[in-house]
């Protein structure tokens, strides 16, 4: 798993690639994105966090969003994090996570198709 984070006053970004959820995974911190009705706790964690599904983010499209919150994002970040799933490449899921998660989601009646 790789993960590069950059920090600016008011923004926080972690982008990296997950080879066990075989997905590029984004968190973003921003001041800008707090209310007035988000705790320590709330403000303390990601307001955006993408990539948390097995294999949803196979391209490192997500960098277009880390932009608009960071303009400042290294211009060879992409190819960093090619070079990271091309390190260690994706990994399948096995058939009992697939069966586990089927019977999460009928127990929680949001089943959707597995990948």
């Amino acid at each position: 798993m790789s993960r590069y984070e950059f920090d600016e006053p008011g923004v926080s970004l972690a982008i990296g690639w997950d080879a066990p959820l075989s997905t590029f995974y984004l968190q973003i911190r921003n001041a800008a994105l707090h209310t007035a009705e988000m705790d320590e706790e709330e403000r303390a964690s990601p307001q955006i966090w993408f990539g948390t599904e097995y294999a949803k983010h196979l391209t490192p499209g997500l960098l277009t969003l880390a932009r608009q919150h960071l303009p400042s994002l290294p211009e060879n970040i992409e190819v960093c994090l090619m070079r990271d799933m091309t390190e260690e490449p994706a990994r399948p899921l096995s058939p009992d996570h697939v069966e586990i998660r089927q019977m999460i989601e009928t127990l929680l009646g949001e089943l959707s198709p597995v990948p």
